[in-house]
């Protein structure tokens, strides 16, 4: 006879999780996973896909920070081509498609000082599904909870924005170097091809 299997209701519900955290300037993680404080847990039921609707990293107060994505609408000081790689993952979905496996991501960390002297950070994301051993399995001898872990790297090095104008007397400058540089070619070419053709004159008057 055939069997209607069907995932259990727990797998459509899920936990919400929201916060800051303040992080030295070193590499670090910070990871999501069940704890049941004393319940018995089965590590093979625990499933850790999760949405990020917004990762950052900055010193952001409350009220915007509470507004995930819409914070970079809010910050017209910020170009268009930095914008995107502020919160490269927001909006995202990891998910496990099997037991004992976990999404784990790998962020690098820019500080971007901008024209206006904000400093936000830039990001570079990636991620893998990361699968546990047999030994960290250990069903039966309480063994290891997948966990949905975040690592971070926050660049020794920074970039700094600069808008720079000239003016017009600069590219008044620069076209006469340009005319003067092309005039002393010229010039070298000119006396190169004398001389060349004073040497052919010679020989030919010799071997006349």
């Amino acid at each position: 006879h055939h069997v209607k299997a069907k995932h259990h209701h727990i797998f459509r519900e899920g936990c919400h999780v929201q916060g800051t955290m303040e992080v030295p300037r070193v590499p670090g993680e910070f990871h999501l996973e069940v704890d049941g404080r004393g319940t018995n847990i089965n590590p093979a039921l625990t499933n850790v896909s999760h949405r990020v609707n917004h990762l950052s990293f900055g010193s952001v107060d409350g009220s915007l920070a509470s507004k995930g994505s819409n914070l970079i609408s809010m910050m017209p000081d910020v170009p268009d081509f930095v914008k995107p790689k502020l919160n490269p993952i927001d909006g995202r979905e990891f998910i496990s498609r099997q037991f004992h496996e976990a999404p784990q991501h790998a962020v690098k960390v820019v500080a971007t000082t901008l024209q206006s002297g904000r400093v936000v950070y830039q990001l570079t994301h990636a991620s893998r599904t990361a699968k546990l051993t047999s030994l960290e399995k250990g069903v039966r001898r309480g063994g290891r909870v997948p966990q949905a872990k975040f690592t971070y790297d926050l660049s020794p090095m920074g970039v700094v924005l600069r808008r720079k104008s000239k003016h017009w007397y600069e590219l008044i400058t620069a076209l006469l170097a340009i005319c003067g540089g092309a005039f002393t070619v010229f010039k070298v070419m000119y006396k190169g091809g004398v001389g060349f053709v004073s040497v052919v004159k010679e020989v030919a008057e010799k071997m006349d």
